[in-house]
């Protein structure tokens, strides 16, 4: 985009309007962006050195009123993100080391008796071909988390659990990609999530230090490589979160006893090597 006279901008010398987000994001939840006081004209003031020399020939400052970074940098005076927005030379360190540690959450899995979670698709090779009864499926169409949360004891958390069917590696519905509607939504609705003790529980009221276990029986339809998201958040603030993402193959059943393991039928489809994303292809 030409600028000025004698100065072009490229677009690659921007953040995308999706960074910026992600960041505004990363803030909202107490944690530090640091910026270098070189972006700005007067620290102290938190005042941008703008360049807008498009309007003004006098504005020939380091960023384009235009930009992106503009737009975070600006940040700097918004009282919702300003205590967030560190500036180089005008760091507060009891501040910083107060939000590098601040209450965060983490999904931790109990990997006493495996991984806590479903069994992951994998396979083994004979002269470059997979061997169809060495394919990991999960057990009876079931997915099984054993999970606990770290975080605030003084806080609830929730959790939800996201199924990408059509393999583009986004999870509709999820916070980081949320659903334009119902329709849309990737996520599993009515999770049987119980504690240690088999009683049942809500997805909201999860607490920081107890461990869960969610049986999640899928419908019959769900065949094939099947990725995975399970996501956890602050219910008071839901820019605190963490999500695991990996995956897992159910076979085709005929019926609810039916596992016909050295088949490998995934529904009128056959495994192909993990190299493919979607890890599917039709005959």
């Amino acid at each position: 985009m030409l600028q000025s006279d004698d100065v072009i901008r490229y677009s690659g010398n921007d953040l995308t309007a999706k960074k910026v987000k992600e960041l505004k994001s990363f803030m909202a939840a107490g944690k530090p962006v640091i910026v270098d006081e070189r972006f700005y004209k007067d620290a102290g003031k938190r005042e941008v050195d703008v360049n807008n020399a498009r309007k003004d020939n006098n504005q020939k400052g380091t960023v384009d009123v235009d930009s992106q970074v503009y737009q975070l940098f600006s940040l700097a005076n918004d009282d919702k993100y300003k205590n967030h927005l560190y500036i180089t030379g005008q760091v507060d360190q009891s501040g910083l080391l107060s939000d590098v540690v601040r209450n965060s959450c983490k999904i931790t899995f109990n990997t006493e008796n495996g991984t806590g979670y479903p069994k992951e698709y994998s396979y083994t090779e004979n002269g470059g071909a997979i061997r169809k009864d060495s394919v990991q499926y999960v057990d009876g169409h079931t997915l099984v988390y054993q999970f606990q949360v770290k975080g605030s004891k003084s806080r609830n958390y929730r959790v939800n659990l996201y199924i990408d069917r059509n393999g583009d590696g986004i999870y509709k519905g999820s916070l980081k990609d949320p659903a334009s509607g119902q329709k849309e939504t990737e996520q599993i609705g009515n999770l049987t999530i119980s504690d240690q003790k088999g009683n049942p529980i809500q997805a909201d009221r999860l607490e920081a230090g107890e461990w869960y276990t969610i049986t999640q029986k899928l419908p019959a339809s769900y065949v094939g490589i099947l990725p995975w998201k399970l996501e956890i958040y602050d219910t008071d603030n839901s820019n605190l979160r963490n999500s695991v993402s990996k995956y897992c193959a159910c076979l085709l059943y005929t019926s609810d006893d039916a596992d016909e393991r050295s088949s490998g039928d995934l529904g009128g489809r056959r495994l192909i090597k993990k190299k493919n994303k979607c890890g599917l292809r039709r005959n």
